[in-house]
């Protein structure tokens, strides 16, 4: 995810997303898929402004530029009482999601720019479903997901439960007048390298839960 934030990496991973793409762009019937769960990225709070150490420093010193720019935008500041409103944690949410969807933005315009008519879909994520995460999702043509049965702390999506099942996954990510697909997934444990009950019933369920 950093060249998210880069903007010397985002020139390289869209030169080479043009690249690649326009190998195929005469093929009618594919997708593309910009970057691969990638919709979390590192962010930093207000207090790690004057960090001064090296690590991740052109990062961080990036990330403040255009967290200070957002803030201005919304007429916001750290924690001056100057009349204006303070940054809270839900500005944090805002701002990843502003930025990647900016990124991502300029990705498709110069894929488009390449003669890339295929549809693009911006981002995949997985596992839990913060809402910063759903602008980002709806910035493509499609909105993309993965799923999988074995996920530390979660519960496996491909049985009925009340907090992350395919089918709340499906209601949570799902925007409206866009193709939902599920383009990745299996009930299986990957880290394990075991298949878990049911595991070939996972187009079905997608499907049941919703999924184009």
């Amino acid at each position: 995810g950093t060249f998210l934030i880069l903007p010397q990496l985002e020139q390289l991973v869209t030169d080479y997303c043009v690249e690649l793409a326009s190998r195929y762009k005469g093929e009618s019937h594919l997708m593309y898929i910009i970057a691969n769960e990638v919709s979390r990225y590192s962010s930093y709070h207000i207090n790690d402004r004057t960090k001064t150490d090296a690590v991740n420093s052109s990062y961080r010193t990036e990330w403040f530029k255009r967290f200070t720019e957002f803030q201005q935008e919304l007429g916001i500041v750290d924690k001056e009482p100057t009349g204006l409103k303070s940054t809270r944690s839900h500005h944090y949410a805002m701002f990843q999601a502003k930025n990647a969807c900016e990124v991502f933005g300029r990705q498709i315009d110069a894929l488009r720019a390449a003669g890339i008519m295929a549809p693009i879909g911006t981002t995949n994520g997985l596992g839990n479903v913060p809402m910063s995460v759903v602008p980002i999702l709806a910035r493509g043509d499609f909105v993309s997901w993965h799923a999988y049965g074995y996920i530390p702390d979660l519960p496996n999506p491909f049985y009925p439960n009340d907090i992350r099942d395919l089918r709340s996954i499906h209601d949570s990510v799902r925007c409206k007048n866009l193709p939902c697909i599920l383009d990745e997934h299996a009930n299986a444990n990957e880290g394990a390298k075991l298949m878990l009950e049911g595991y070939s019933d996972g187009p079905q369920v997608a499907a049941e839960a919703g999924f184009d």
